[in-house]
């Protein structure tokens, strides 16, 4: 087999930017590819203006192949590669085609970076997940909020929000909805939301016509102090829904494997984690002065599945009743929860947690109803014709 020889490096690189809703315009410049041994690096530059940005980056290989054209993705790049990537200069992939099984001969080949702003979208971003059977819970738990009693789960195909609703995201749909309640039904006048110093706040109106504002440098951070009946609402405006715990949990495994944090590792890092774990002082406030509170989304590496922040940031919804009992006698087949309950289950940990609450098997819940400065939520998409 042979690996491209160093005249086969003088390649045309596409520089092609994909992006959705920014405030800022974007562009790759300087991409250079060399040969090192068998392996492929390419550098480029993000310019340094879009510092704050956080880019998704995909290296592509496209190549003809018995007269046809093939795009390839490579599996293994390392370096500035994947999610969580900000502007900056000197950005660098590196990548082993034979690690890919890949062969390269000849110079009939073009590279190429895709730029995504990610965590920006006046719209949700999804991911596909594809459906499959696994363990639900924990083998090493010693009660239910660990994840006690491992039980089998069969889930369908479906969507998943890349990360957690934004501020921005809930106060269009919170601009269109013209009320802080519901407005309908037989939760009607249950509150949304609740002022959060990184989240959004009510500055007018009546109760039939209502204004709600987020300050601008928060944007992007996850929408908070949200209630169930709040997250609830808002899927139903959009014809979304929560997640199930079970919908949730497999994906925060990478659909089902034995992973501890949301991210895909077994080691919780508080450069790979947004959490603070911070200790409490005798009458329950923090140490700190100012609460640091929420981080911009997709600030941190996703897991495989390229969803954000399932470990970490805030605290998510989930549809499903809470009991202690439930894992005893859990359906097989798309677990719906229990049919009743006090409380809903929220799931991920967040900024505020210590380094238990991280764990993809932790289960925890909360009154419908209550609203706290570390619970968000995170949105769920039906497949038409899932089998």
């Amino acid at each position: 087999m042979k690996i491209i020889s160093a005249k086969a490096l003088i390649l045309l690189i596409w520089l092609f930017v994909l992006y959705f809703h920014t405030y800022a315009q974007q562009g790759i410049t300087n991409a250079v590819a060399v040969q090192l041994d068998d392996t492929l690096k390419i550098t480029y530059d993000l310019p340094e203006r879009l510092q704050n940005n956080t880019f998704f980056i995909r290296l592509q290989i496209i190549m003809s192949k018995n007269g046809e054209t093939v795009v390839i993705t490579p599996k293994h790049p390392w370096g500035d590669v994947g999610g969580s990537i900000k502007g900056g200069i000197g950005k660098t992939i590196y990548w082993l085609p034979l690690q890919d099984s890949v062969e390269i001969v000849g110079s009939d080949f073009q590279l190429k970076i895709v730029a995504e702003v990610v965590g920006q979208s006046k719209d949700i971003e999804f991911v596909r997940i594809q459906g499959g059977t696994f363990e639900m819970g924990s083998n090493s738990a010693e009660n239910a909020l660990e994840g006690k009693y491992v039980h089998r789960v069969n889930l369908n195909d479906f969507e998943m929000g890349k990360y957690e609703v934004t501020n921005y995201q809930y106060l269009e749909f919170l601009t269109s909805y013209g009320s802080n309640v519901v407005k309908e039904g037989e939760d009607c006048g249950e509150k949304l939301f609740e002022y959060s110093p990184k989240g959004i706040r009510m500055i007018s109106g009546t109760v039939s016509n209502q204004s709600f504002v987020v300050e601008p440098a928060y944007m992007f951070y996850p929408a908070n102090n949200i209630t169930w009946f709040g997250a609830r609402e808002f899927c139903k405006y959009y014809g979304y829904r929560l997640p199930s715990e079970a919908e949730w949990e497999f994906a925060a495994r990478e659909r089902g494997k034995k992973v501890k944090y949301g991210n895909g590792q077994n080691v919780a890092s508080h450069s790979e984690i947004y959490f603070l774990e911070l200790e409490l002082k005798k009458d329950g406030a923090s140490q700190n002065q100012d609460p640091v509170l929420t981080s911009p989304v997709c600030s941190y590496k996703p897991n495989s599945l390229e969803l954000f922040d399932m470990s970490g940031n805030v605290w998510e919804w989930c549809q499903d009743w809470y009991s202690d009992k439930y894992y005893l006698n859990s359906k097989t087949d798309n677990p719906p929860g229990p049919a009743f309950g006090h409380y809903k289950v929220i799931r991920g940990g967040s900024w505020y947690s210590s380094v238990a609450g991280l764990e993809t098997y932790r289960r925890n819940f909360l009154s419908p109803s209550k609203a706290k400065f570390d619970v968000g939520f995170r949105v769920v998409r039906e497949i038409l014709n899932n089998k």
